[in-house]
């Protein structure tokens, strides 16, 4: 890492994508390699791959601000004629949300407000003492409620991390009504472009494209995130 990221610097893009990609190729991951990665190809104008690499960072580390100017300058720079359609305003907050923290955080939050609602249960339960009794339950209610949504959250970024159904496009390819070459072409895509996995069927994927329109794709231009 360190050499990679001093020929980097150096602007040696050719030395540090090697030693970059050698990383990768051992089966070493982490956000950071993923961002250095993605920051190499945009220096060599690989935009596709570039956008692969900060798409699979920001899944290790949706909070951080840097990946996403990155893949916003990224989207930014694509000569594409995909208008992005937001998502339900409620579900860009609730991933906004469950990306303040990661997996693990969420999971000690769960077992910390577990153990709070067991001693303030058995407080309440086995213990004569009226004074506190209306305090106790009302950290046992808040305790069972911050339980449920570090539960929910920690899912939502478990699922974020692990769900492999998104794809980049990172060679120029054409999207199609139907998976036949022969059906009605839809667009010609540039390297960089994002969509979604819907079916499979041999060789093509039907993906969904940020403007929420379902198309067929050839698989061998595709990588997952």
């Amino acid at each position: 890492m360190q050499k990679a990221f001093e020929a980097y610097n150096n602007k040696d893009y050719n030395t540090a994508l090697t030693l970059y990609d050698s990383l990768v190729n051992q089966g070493y991951y982490s956000s950071e390699l993923y961002y250095n990665l993605g920051n190499t190809h945009y220096n060599m104008d690989s935009l596709g791959k570039a956008m692969l690499f900060f798409e699979k960072a920001q899944k290790l580390d949706p909070g951080n601000k840097d990946i996403q100017h990155n893949i916003y300058l990224t989207r930014r720079k694509l000569d594409s004629e995909i208008v992005e359609l937001p998502d339900f305003f409620l579900k860009r907050w609730w991933i906004k949300f469950s990306g303040f923290f990661n997996l693990s955080l969420w999971t000690f939050f769960a077992l910390f407000f577990s153990g709070l609602l067991v001693i303030s249960a058995f407080i309440y339960w086995f213990y004569d003492m009226n004074k506190i009794k209306p305090l106790v339950k009302y950290i046992s209610v808040l305790s069972f409620i911050l339980i449920i949504i570090s539960l929910l959250a920690g899912n939502t970024v478990k699922n974020r991390i692990y769900n492999n159904d998104s794809l980049i496009l990172i060679k120029p390819d054409s999207v199609f009504t139907a998976p036949d070459i022969r059906s009605k072409k839809l667009y010609d895509l540039e390297p960089g472009e994002k969509m979604f996995i819907l079916d499979s069927l041999k060789d093509w994927y039907k993906t969904e494209l940020l403007n929420k329109e379902k198309v067929w794709i050839k698989k061998h231009n595709v990588k997952r995130i």
